[in-house]
């Protein structure tokens, strides 16, 4: 169980990756797969950040899926004897915390990394294995934590760590994974000739192992980097090519998340239409596969869309329409990232959605309108900055305080705030300025280039404020700020240009270098295919020699082997008697041809107490010395048939025990066929025995049982003397499925008139028993207690009372138990019939026609529906009409040649046919048909018709 245990969390852990939700989605892995399939797919999506899309943050206390995961992962913590489990635990948690709290990740990762280290030393072949793939995985996700925290350097050194294991250990799979989260961190740092060369190293080794989810995988990353470049074409290619094989393997979330990235590639061309179809095409997937993740990372980019369609118009009223839009998708995408705990995803909502209000105010003209859009920005925009700081991540702190201080900037120039304007400008201030310190020990030189080109802007307007204040100390001091951060902005500025100047030459010579390489990995491929069909033709060659030879080997060996292939057969077979003999706890005896005794093993001795020399003083035979009653003809049946029987007999061991045994008998032949010797093998049965003894009582009790309560459920049905009484003529064709019934007949007279039902109550057997019972119950009250004397009443009471028996208040499940039931209440003298049907039909035989009366579709009991009255038929009857009530067992039940159900149109057609007959032979020809349509197949159901002619 343990390793069973530890086989699904290694799954567990290796499949379900870290995924992070962005704007430009890309699916690449972190943990391993180590064992294929059995479990879902997760992807972990990549994200870039921008000034523009950064966000904002709120705590979220309650997440029950990951509360679930976690507390059941604890559990199996808590019971964990081994510590390759335990190790294993720790990692899995790391897994499903990371989301919701990301601060616990490096402590639980260490913890597995502390336990495989100190296990490594004494630990067999397997247990090294499970160490060390543990290892590899929680390296791997430090590697990520440090990744998230801005720390790019550790990131790669505990990325590199987890891969020179994996490289140890020989997993392939896990060093294809490692090298892709190695090459994506060299393309956070621009280094897009070392980030291509990793993917092609995975991709390679995927193609190598035949990992084709993998290499589509690789084949997206190959396809972001052209993206990145502006390249679209070749990005749509690779992004094409992935998503062909993904739809190759049938990778549905795969398909999805490729459509995606080709949607961004398009949103970001500003193509609207192809790419709100992709979009759309990949949310039909993943709601499809029910991967919430990639659904509310979708729906934010339908967000971004909207917004950035908003953007590009300058009408009003088409702004507001696109804008609200896209808080309409941010809305739906925050709601599921709330639900799963995504953390990181949560304050990339709140963030986009501060975007839109702060854009609103920007568009807004009444004064009070303004000042709300700018605290609702605010406020999102303060949720977002909670949240990373909550998880440490850096790069989204600064961004967040950035567009804080953007806020309070556009407030001080707002002309509804000038009498505020040092308030919002010291806060404005306040905000970059601690943007710009994060900025600088992050080395991010767009985010320095944007802060200082800001707070000089800052400056310069505090110098303006102070200098018109009369304070002209201060002023000079803030236009001196400003000018020094007008000088950091433009080194930082020049920088980044000759950055992008260089990424420009370097794209282009990537480009050449990878057609090249594309050129040489075809030619050598190429290459290859030659040397494999030239080497196919000339093993072709050798081996139509090599068969000819070999077939003249054969005919040889063939005449060889025939002549010992029964001696070979017979020393086969005595070996494995041999084994069987001296290894098995089971008693074996071997005789003579004849049933002479030769000899017993020691498990014989175990069993019964005597060795052979004692058994021969009981008889020389086994048929002497068995205690089965029929032993001489078990013996002469083997050996005239030379096969195998079985029996069974109570044996008295030596120090008294009774013991029930089961014998094996089988002759061994020799070559001619004869038989050389009978062996016995004997099994201890006696607790099997004792059980099945205890069984049978039980059943028999069990049983008996049930018969009292057929005869207690039989004198509750209708009578045939009451019925005979005041029926003219009448059939009842009653086929319980079990001992009892859940289907019952009732009759009743109230005021010279005939009250009958026919019902069907939830389940058969005994529950269907017990409902009937209490159904019957409430009509006696009903009927005779109540004076109730309206088909439809008597259903509604009977309804009403089931609901407050089943359903009584304070119920937390509702019952759905009751009864489908015709009520009838007849008048022969006046030649009138009253009846209501609930589920089930009433039909009428009348001049060769049938007439179906259609029930309300409602039960007797609880039900999802309104609970409406019954509806009341009121039929005039005449000589000769046959009405039939009926429930569904006959209908429902399989039969035939093809095993389908009877159904009701056959019914129609038989009742039709024998509506001549009288009604007792109606009975048979129904009971045979049923029979003959049933043949061996089970009753599925308890079968009830009744027919009443008038």
């Amino acid at each position: 169980m343990e390793k069973n245990i530890y086989s699904f969390l290694l799954i567990f852990f290796a499949r379900n990756c870290f995924r992070l939700p962005s704007r430009n989605l890309i699916p690449i892995k972190i943990g391993e797969r180590i064992f294929r399939g059995g479990m879902g797919k997760n992807w972990l999506y990549l994200i870039f950040l921008s000034t523009s899309t950064l966000c904002s943050a709120q705590q979220n206390g309650g997440f029950p899926e990951l509360n679930e995961k976690v507390d059941s992962l604890q559990k199996v913590l808590q019971k964990a004897k081994h510590d390759t489990l335990r190790a294993a635990v720790y990692v899995a948690l790391s897994e499903e915390l990371y989301l919701s709290d990301i601060d616990t990740v490096l402590p639980l990762c260490f913890k597995a990394i502390a336990i495989a280290d100190a296990g490594l030393n004494d630990a067999n072949a397997s247990e090294k294995q499970s160490f060390l793939i543990t290892k590899a995985s929680a390296l791997n996700n430090i590697g990520y934590v440090y990744k998230q925290q801005g720390d790019i350097l550790k990131a790669l050194e505990w990325y590199k760590k987890g891969l020179k294991i994996r490289e140890e250990i020989g997993d392939k799979y896990g060093i294809a994974n490692s090298i892709n989260n190695i090459g994506r961190i060299y393309n956070t740092q621009g280094d897009n000739n070392k980030a291509i060369e990793c993917y092609y190293k995975s991709l390679k080794i995927q193609n190598d192992i035949g990992d084709k989810q993998g290499a589509s995988i690789s084949l997206n990353n190959i396809g972001l980097i052209y993206n990145n470049q502006g390249d679209i074409p070749n990005a749509l290619e690779y992004y094409n090519k992935g998503l062909k094989l993904q739809d190759e393997i049938g990778d549905k979330q795969g398909v999805g998340i490729s459509l995606h990235n080709i949607g961004n590639v398009y949103s970001t061309q500003g193509n609207f239409p192809k790419a709100l179809e992709c979009y759309h095409k990949s949310l039909k997937i993943l709601e499809e596969v029910g991967d919430k993740k990639g659904i509310a990372i979708l729906l934010n980019s339908l967000g971004i869309l909207y917004k950035d369609k908003g953007v590009s118009f300058f009408e009003a009223s088409l702004k507001e329409e696109y804008f609200s839009k896209a808080l309409e998708f941010y809305q739906k995408g925050l709601t599921i990232r709330e639900e799963i705990g995504d953390k990181d995803g949560i304050a990339r909502s709140f963030n986009d959605i501060g975007f839109i209000y702060n854009v609103q105010a920007e568009q807004e003209q009444n004064p009070d309108s303004i000042n709300s859009k700018f605290n609702k920005a605010l406020e999102w925009n303060q949720k977002c900055l909670n949240i990373w700081e909550e998880i440490g991540f850096k790069q989204g702190i600064t961004n967040s305080l950035f567009n804080m201080s953007g806020i309070y900037w556009k407030r001080s120039n707002s002309s509804v705030e000038k009498n505020n304007s040092q308030f919002l400008l010291n806060k404005a201030e306040e905000y970059c300025k601690s943007s710009l310190q994060i900025a600088k020990e992050l080395s991010y030189p767009e985010h320095i280039r944007n802060a200082s080109e800001r707070l000089s802007l800052i400056y310069k307007r505090m110098g303006e404020l102070a200098f018109a204040s009369g304070n002209m100390g201060l002023s000079a001091q803030k236009y001196k700020d400003a000018i020094q951060m007008q000088d950091l902005f433009i080194m930082t500025a020049d920088k980044i240009n000759n950055v992008e100047m260089q990424k420009s030459i370097l794209k282009k010579q990537m480009q050449f270098e990878f057609k090249n390489r594309e050129g040489e990995l075809k030619a050598k491929q190429d290459k290859k295919d030659a040397e494999a069909k030239e080497e196919k033709q000339r093993q072709y060659f050798y081996l139509s020699a090599v068969a000819v030879g070999f077939m003249l080997v054969v005919v040889f060996s063939l005449f060889v082997y025939r002549s010992n292939r029964q001696k070979q057969k017979l020393n086969i077979e005595l070996e494995k008697l041999s084994i069987v003999a001296s290894e098995t706890d089971n008693g074996v005896i071997i005789c003579g041809s004849n049933g002479t005794l030769e000899w017993v093993n020691a498990g014989m001795i175990r069993l019964l107490g005597y060795n052979l020399e004692e058994w021969k003083l009981q008889g020389k035979t086994l048929q002497e010395i068995s205690h089965s009653p029929n032993i001489k003809e078990k013996v002469e049946k083997s050996i005239e048939s030379k096969q195998t029987v079985s029996y069974e007999s109570l044996n008295i061991s030596k120090d008294g025990r009774k013991l029930w045994v089961h014998s094996t008998l089988t002759p061994i032949l020799n070559e001619k066929g004869d038989i050389k010797k009978l062996v016995v093998i004997d099994t201890d049965i006696t607790e099997r025995r004792q059980a099945e003894n205890i069984i049978h009582e039980k059943n028999r009790e069990i049983t008996d049982s049930i018969h009292s309560a057929k005869r207690i459920q039989h004198a509750l049905l209708a009578s045939d003397t009451l019925l005979k009484k005041h029926l003219p003529e009448f059939f009842v064709l009653y086929k319980p499925k079990d001992i009892v019934s859940g289907d019952f007949y009732w009759a009743n007279v109230i005021d010279n008139k005939f009250v009958i039902i026919t019902a069907d109550c939830t389940g058969h057997g005994v529950p269907g028993a017990f409902m009937s019972l209490l159904n019957i119950s409430y009509l006696n009250e009903a009927i005779i207690e109540k004076r109730i004397d309206s088909p439809e009443k008597i259903l509604e009471h009977v309804r009403s009372q089931i609901i407050s028996t089943l359903n009584p208040e304070g119920s937390q499940v509702e019952s759905k138990d009751g009864m489908d039931a015709v009520l009838c209440i007849y008048d022969f003298k006046h030649l009138w019939l009253r009846f209501a049907c609930a589920n089930n039909p009433l039909w009428v035989i009348r001049k060769n026609e049938l007439i179906r009366f259609k029930p309300d579709k409602m039960p007797v009991g609880m039900h999802y529906g309104e609970q409406k009255p019954f509806s009341v038929n009121t039929l005039g009857l005449r000589k000769g009409d046959i009405i039939y009530t009926f429930t569904d067992g006959y209908a429902d039940q399989f039969g035939g040649s093809k095993g389908k159900k009877f159904k009701y149109k056959a019914l129609k057609e038989v009742l039709l046919s024998i509506q001549t007959k009288s009604m007792e032979e109606q009975k048979e020809i129904l009971h045979s048909t049923f029979e003959k349509w049933k043949g061996d197949l089970e009753q599925v159901d308890d079968v009830l018709i009744i027919g009443v002619r008038v």
